[in-house]
C-alpha cells in the first residue's frame, strides 16, 4: 500500500513453514536473521516503509530475538503483534487477551520484548493457551483467528499506523486508497 510516498508492510512470521506467510524459516536462528535482512532490504529501496510485525506461536521466538538485536531497524516498526507468544509474561503493559497468570514456554528466560517496543506491542494470550500460560484448557492456542482478538489486533495496528501518520482510517488500510 502506498500513501503519500510512504509504504506499509505487514510482515507475518511463521516458523517451520507450516503456515503461509511473508517470511518462513526452518528454525529460530534463521528466522531472526530473515526478519532483519528482510527489513533492511525493504528499507534500502523504500526508506519510508513502516512495518507491522506479526508472529504466532513458535514464530514469536525468532521475532523476539530479532527485536533484541540492536541492528534491527526499530525506527521503521509501527506495531508488533503476537498471538500465543512463547515469551508472554503476566502483568506486562503490552498484554491483551484473557490470560492473567501462568508461565509461558520461554517464561523462565531473561529475554523478552525490549521495553522500548512495549508501547507499540500487543501480546495476545488466551486463558488455557499452553504456549503462553503453560496450561492447556481446550484448544485455546488455536482460537485467535476469526475472533474478537483478531479484530482487536487489526484495530491496534491501524491505531499505531495512524499515530505514525501513515493511514487515516481502517478503510485506507483495507482499500489502499
Amino acid at each position: 500500500m502506498k500513501r503519500e510516498g510512504k509504504h506499509i508492510l505487514i510482515v507475518v512470521f511463521y516458523l517451520d513453514g507450516t503456515d503461509p506467510g511473508v517470511l518462513i524459516a526452518a528454525d529460530v536462528a534463521e528466522g531472526e536473521t530473515e526478519i532483519q535482512l528482510y527489513m533492511t532490504s525493504v528499507l534500502a529501496t523504500c526508506p519510508e516503509t513502516k512495518f507491522v510485525l506479526f508472529s504466532y506461536s513458535f514464530g514469536t521466538f525468532a521475532q523476539v530475538l530479532a527485536l533484541n538485536n540492536p541492528t534491527i531497524p526499530g525506527f521503521a516498526i509501527s506495531a508488533i503483534i503476537y498471538y500465543g507468544s512463547a515469551f508472554w509474561h503476566p502483568g506486562k503493559p503490552e498484554n491483551r487477551g484473557t490470560a492473567t497468570k501462568g508461565t509461558s514456554l520461554a517464561g523462565n528466560y531473561s529475554i523478552a520484548t525490549p521495553a522500548i517496543y512495549e508501547p507499540i506491542t500487543a501480546d495476545y494470550c488466551l486463558y488455557g493457551d499452553y504456549l503462553c500460560t503453560g496450561t492447556n484448557v481446550g484448544d485455546a492456542h488455536h482460537k485467535y483467528l476469526d475472533s474478537k482478538w483478531q479484530t482487536d489486533a487489526i484495530n491496534f495496528a491501524v491505531g499505531r499506523l495512524k499515530k505514525d501518520g501513515i493511514v487515516e482510517s481502517i478503510v485506507d488500510t483495507l482499500t489502499g486508497e
